[in-house]
């Protein structure tokens, strides 16, 4: 059990400029069919987006 997000509602941004300044994000379609990738990375955070700027080159 984290105690940091014990009250926190899933799906929901806690009250903050941020959540008050943005949208919610658009609906997007179901993928259909395979998708094959040699890498996915996953966040994107200051490790996620160096691996990919990495792997980029």
């Amino acid at each position: 059990m984290n105690l940091l997000h014990l009250n926190d509602r899933p799906g929901a941004y806690p009250p903050s400029l941020y959540a008050a300044d943005s949208p919610p994000p658009a609906a997007r379609p179901p993928l259909r069919g395979e998708a094959r990738a040699d890498v996915a990375v996953i966040g994107a955070g200051y490790t996620g987006l160096s691996a990919a700027l990495h792997l980029a080159r």
